[in-house]
């Protein structure tokens, strides 16, 4: 397996498991710490594409921050879009993923391995690391207004 391709292969795993469990119907229980199991994934992602990208110039990392910054706009919006509800009985929070969403992610990190593993020239690297860093961008701000909805319920 190629250098670039172990968080990605994780993330992908966990994608996997989520879309099984979203098939089965069921809400997912928002727990608070493993929440953000996610965000850190696709930040480690960020991150070594970011050490591995060779001469990554400053507009490239800034194109990158901009990319961080419109997907956690997105993931905010997303984070308004889930459907939530309280268990009276257990006072736990749910929420309902949607398939678009765990299939889009998936569809970014195939992208990124393509990307990264048959890319040539300059631009294959820059490409890369602004894909996963929308993604990521996009995955921190649904958990930051998940939480912030899991916060008000309590």
């Amino acid at each position: 397996m190629n250098q670039y391709l172990n968080f990605s292969a994780i993330a992908l795993v966990i994608i996997v498991l989520k879309f099984l469990r979203l098939q089965s119907g069921a809400s997912k229980r928002i727990k608070f710490p493993d929440l953000w199991l996610m965000p850190v994934l696709f930040l480690a992602m960020v991150i070594q594409d970011y050490l591995t990208a060779p001469d990554l110039s400053a507009i490239g990392v800034a194109s990158a921050l901009i990319c961080a910054a419109l997907g956690f706009l997105v993931g905010l919006m997303r984070g308004r879009t889930l459907k939530y509800h309280r268990d009276q009985s257990s006072g736990d929070i749910y929420y309902q993923e949607s398939y678009q969403s765990l299939l889009l992610y998936a569809a970014i990190i195939g992208a990124k391995w393509l990307i990264r593993s048959y890319g040539t020239g300059a631009y294959a690297p820059l490409l890369s690391l602004a894909l996963i860093a929308f993604a990521g961008g996009s995955i921190i701000g649904r958990c930051t207004f998940m939480s912030a909805r899991y916060l008000e319920f309590r």
